[in-house]
């Protein structure tokens, strides 16, 4: 099972990272910060799938009954979905 969720968890980083990492045009403004968490991800992927015992450890830290740690993540992507949308809606 835990084979299952490493290569899972692995191969949505890699595809996101690679995908928000390579896109031609993110060369300064909101789309480097795409480009920088792309590569973040992308890095993240690499990282977990060369030392799988790396990503364990940061899955043993989570403790499903204090959730600030989830919530903290989740606000903090929020805000950076609604930062890029706002850009991209008032684009010129």
């Amino acid at each position: 099972m835990l084979d299952t969720i490493r290569v899972f968890a692995v191969i949505n980083l890699l595809v996101m990272g690679l995908s928000h990492a390579l896109q031609p045009r993110a060369r300064g403004g909101v789309p480097m910060v795409l480009t920088i968490l792309g590569w973040g991800w992308t890095l993240k992927g690499v990282l977990y799938l060369r030392l799988p015992d790396v990503g364990l450890r940061s899955m043993a830290r989570v403790d499903p009954a204090k959730p600030r740690g989830f919530v903290v993540a989740v606000v903090v992507m929020i805000a950076v979905g609604i930062v890029i949308g706002w850009s991209r809606l008032f684009a010129a």
